[in-house]
């Protein structure tokens, strides 16, 4: 259930709607109590030289002016959403979309836009000739009024400073860090050196079938866990957040057969969450891809911009470093009493460092500088390199971005400079390997 909750939440927070529901009900409450605070001091007969103190006609034209212009504001928000969103799709990818829709500066200036314009509509009802002036409720309207011309200010050049090309990147790399943490504070053992698949794997047993195609987004594997030690079986997880799963695929392996009783097969689907696309939940690769496709973009021959896919490869590099130092969490799970419980498809540092260095690698040739960048990235993440195994594997990229890089360029100067950073990356390697 919590794993559902937190998935709920993941999907809310990418929604323009939520935020400003939240904020346009509590405009009518605080209209409410407004109103409310007005009718007591008419009848105790108090009031404040600062409250507003015109006729109920002219209260009515300045509510009715405030909520025609927070209206009109909140469109105008719309559309440069719209423009901002259409430009970061075509430039980044429509992967990034995602970040934009879940920045709350954004959500929180359309909220309040509407928010003004609900409590504006909702004080016009309490304003009537025969009666006082709702004092307390129009100086509300007005001072939220003031409020918003603040955000939008602010949204106005947080919007121009979100879509350029470092601060695109730099979200996304604050998203993989995240990502990172939570991966590496899951539960399970860290790796150790060498272990890179399931102590064993289930090769018989009862599977459960999805009942449903999609992407994995989250697993609940503290369910599964319960299922495993109160049936006192083995699960062995076919699949990790981010594969794509077909209908009637098994989910699951369970040894011995015949433990299950009839509801655990869907229980044990419950425990996948499973949805029309990949998330950064629980998949780290899929924070890793998000970086990689922007550097795919800025190499292209339309866009043509490696000085972005070397701020991608600065980060990426920032992010292997981390994953490097805090390890791979362990492919099983035992329960108390040491008993294997869980077997899982393990996420390992050779499958997460080729999907940040492969791709960039392939569409980089003929970019010398992204090679070279790309080899002092490896040379800095070296030193962080705890296990052989992961040394090796920065070892042999750093192999492959020497040999492209030597095989797309006859530049004497460049090939010299490319062996130079080769040397010193292997170098660190090596170090660490020792």
């Amino acid at each position: 259930m919590t794993t559902w909750i937190i998935n709920r939440l993941y999907a809310l927070r990418a929604t323009f709607w939520f935020v400003p529901t939240l904020f346009g009900v509590g405009a009518i409450a605080l209209a409410a109590v407004a109103l409310d605070v007005d009718a007591k001091l008419v009848r105790t007969g108090i009031s404040a030289g600062w409250l507003y103190g015109g006729t109920p006609e002219a209260a009515r034209s300045v509510v009715i002016m405030l909520a025609g212009s927070m209206i009109t504001i909140a469109g105008v928000t719309f559309s440069i959403t719209i423009v901002a969103l259409s430009l970061t799709g075509a430039q980044f990818g429509s992967r990034l979309l995602r970040n934009f829709l879940r920045d709350p500066s954004n959500q929180i200036a359309l909220g309040t836009f509407v928010a003004t314009f609900l409590y504006c509509l909702m004080v016009l009802r309490g304003i009537i000739d025969t009666q006082p002036v709702p004092a307390v409720a129009v100086t509300g309207a007005v001072a939220l009024s003031v409020a918003s011309i603040g955000v939008l200010v602010y949204f106005f050049h947080h919007v121009s400073t979100s879509i350029q090309a470092s601060e695109v990147v730099a979200g996304v790399a604050r998203d993989l860090e995240s990502a990172i943490d939570r991966f590496s504070s899951g539960p399970g053992a860290q790796e150790q050196e060498g272990q890179r698949e399931p102590a064993a794997r289930l090769v018989s047993g009862d599977e459960v079938p999805s009942d449903r195609s999609g992407y994995v987004q989250a697993i609940d594997s503290g369910h599964l866990m319960e299922l495993a030690e109160a049936r006192d079986v083995v699960i062995q997880v076919l699949f990790r957040a981010g594969d794509f799963v077909h209908s009637d695929t098994a989910l699951v392996r369970i040894e011995p057969e015949g433990s299950l009783e009839d509801n655990d097969a869907a229980g044990i689907c419950r425990a996948f969450l499973i949805g029309g696309q990949p998330t950064e939940e629980q998949d780290l690769e899929y924070s890793v891809r998000r970086l990689v496709e922007v550097a795919l973009r800025a190499l292209s021959p339309g866009i043509n911009d490696p000085f972005t896919a070397m701020t991608c490869i600065d980060w990426l590099g920032a992010a292997i470093a981390r994953i490097a130092e805090s390890g791979m969490p362990a492919a099983e799970r035992r329960d108390a009493d040491g008993r294997l419980r869980l077997l899982f498809d393990p996420l390992t540092f050779e499958g997460v460092a080729d999907a940040a260095f492969k791709q960039i690698r392939q569409a980089g040739v003929g970019h010398t500088a992204v090679a070279i960048r790309l080899l002092d990235t490896l040379a800095a993440i070296a030193p962080r390199a705890k296990t052989r195994s992961h040394a090796e594997t920065l070892r042999a990229h750093a192999n492959d971005v020497l040999a492209g890089a030597l095989e797309a360029t006859a530049i004497d100067s460049d090939r010299v400079a490319l062996r130079a950073r080769h040397a010193a990356a292997h170098r660190a390697l090596q170090d660490a390997i020792e």
